[in-house]
């Protein structure tokens, strides 16, 4: 059976890796801007647009998952069941891969975009 105080550590690994998906969605969004300013064409404009979309877009998942891995921080310390926050704790942990998953592919395409 997994501790709930092993539990509570991942989630707390969790917040220190969106805490650096954030910093690396800000220096994206900084980068964006730079280059903007710089080549304005309606392709350019176009990926730079689409870029821009995907980046507010993870900002609001990484917002909505640190505030469910906070939450289950409080709960998890209150819930007697031990099933019911090991329960939220995968669907927390499938999301948290999925969200790792799909910024790591972000920040791939959009290094080979704007090298």
């Amino acid at each position: 059976m997994i501790k709930v105080a092993d539990l509570k550590e991942e989630r707390e690994l969790w917040l220190q890796t969106l805490e650096q998906m954030l910093q690396d969605n800000i220096y994206m969004k900084n980068r964006l801007a730079a280059i903007i300013k710089e080549d304005i064409t309606a392709s350019s404009l176009e990926k730079a647009e689409y870029y821009h979309n995907e980046l507010l877009h993870k900002d609001a998942v990484i917002a909505l998952l640190r505030y469910d891995i906070i939450k289950q921080n409080k709960i998890a310390t209150t819930v007697e069941n031990e099933n019911a926050v090991s329960r939220k704790h995968e669907k927390l942990r499938s999301d948290m891969q999925m969200m790792e998953a799909e910024f790591s592919r972000l920040l791939n395409d959009f290094n080979i975009v704007y090298p």
